[in-house]
This record gives C-alpha cells, structure tokens and sequence, in this order.
C-alpha cells in the first residue's frame, strides 16, 4: 500500500519527511523489526513517529479547537483516495510483499 501510495503520487520513499504509524499498531509495533523485514519503507529512523489514538486526539482537538477545524477541512480538501484493490498490479505486489525481502528479490529476478 505505501508503494503504490508513494508510486501515485510521484513521491520517492526519500522525500517522505514524517511517517507516522498510529493507534496500537503504532503504539506497540517493533519498528526495527518492521524496517528488518520490509514491512516499512526504509528511511532513517529519525523520520517515523509512533503515536497511539491518533483519531481520537484529533476528533478532541476538532472539537475544542476552529483554527484545528480549518487546518482539518484543508488538509482533506487536498486529500484523494486510493482503491488499492483496483490499481494496476496491486494483487501480485501484495502477494509478493508477504515474503521477506531476500525471497522478494529472489522472486522478482525470476519473474
């Protein structure tokens, strides 16, 4: 998903500044291992940011806050979804991306 997110949008994985990985699975996920085992794009450690209840910290922050409302509606107004399931290649990159990254690159020659 990150791929074809990074892919869609033109953006090399080296422009990302912040990856922020929420809720318990940010919270309680392991992120060398997920780096080690290509769960994650590999940028500098420095770059992820593990919070916990995004959504509701910013449902709360909505709520109290207009200027964090306003900030909100902009931020969605420039947003797009992706339909992961319908883009082009999406089914094999999935699949591929459950093997290790050495089995991956074996794979990948092969094919």
């Amino acid at each position: 998903g990150l791929e074809i997110l990074l892919e869609s949008t033109g953006t090399p994985a080296e422009a990302v500044d912040e990856l922020i990985v929420a809720g318990a699975f940010g919270s309680f996920l392991n992120l060398e291992s997920a780096l080690a085992i290509g769960l994650l794009p590999r940028l500098p450690r420095a770059r992820y940011a593990q919070v916990g209840n995004a959504a509701g910290v910013g449902a709360k922050a909505l709520l109290l806050s207009l200027k964090e409302r306003t900030r909100a509606q902009k931020i969605a107004s420039r947003t797009s979804y992706i339909e992961l399931t319908t883009y082009p290649g999406f089914q094999r990159r999935f699949a591929l991306s459950m093997w290790f990254p050495a089995a991956q690159r074996r794979v990948r020659e092969d094919a």
